[in-house]
């Protein structure tokens, strides 16, 4: 996802998770795509294992 592409204030949103889910519905990774978001506005059951699996291994606190 290019960077442009992303908020640069998330918390301006008044629902943070839906824009996440766009964001999440517009990837290139067919994987991001399909575990992630649903049908609606609403989550995947992989929604959460794959939030996790962001957290532990791509994102940086000191960079957020």
């Amino acid at each position: 996802m290019p960077s442009a592409a992303i908020p640069r204030d998330p918390e301006a949103f008044p629902n943070a998770k839906h824009a996440l889910l766009a964001l999440c519905g517009r990837s290139r990774s067919k994987s991001i795509r399909t575990d992630v978001t649903a049908t609606g506005s609403r989550t995947d059951p992989l929604y959460v294992t794959r939030i996790n699996e962001f957290t532990s291994t791509v994102w940086n606190v000191a960079e957020a």
